[in-house]
């Protein structure tokens, strides 16, 4: 999965990359990561989020307070069908 390297910080046994997957090249690369997610019964979560925008995402959940998020000049109400729709 490509994404963004977030560095977290030091600790003893040096820095801490962690690979914070965009999109789904990963499983798509190779069959029998695919079937791992699938086994396990979430690969149908992981292709419903292939493609969504990371700062977007972002920015919807520093902006949430429960009801509603805001994202640019855009109000985003945050009720069941919407996130059931998005997700």
């Amino acid at each position: 999965m490509s994404g963004k390297e977030v560095k977290k910080g030091v600790h003893k046994g040096g820095d801490v990359i962690r690979l914070e997957p965009s999109d789904m090249s990963l499983l798509k690369s190779n069959p029998g990561y695919e079937d791992v997610f699938r086994r396990a019964r979430c690969l149908n979560f992981f292709q419903k989020m292939d493609g969504h925008h990371i700062d977007v995402s972002y920015k919807f959940a520093l902006n949430y307070d429960g009801k509603t998020s805001r994202v640019g000049d855009i109000i985003i109400p945050a009720i069941k069908i919407n996130i059931s729709l998005a997700t």
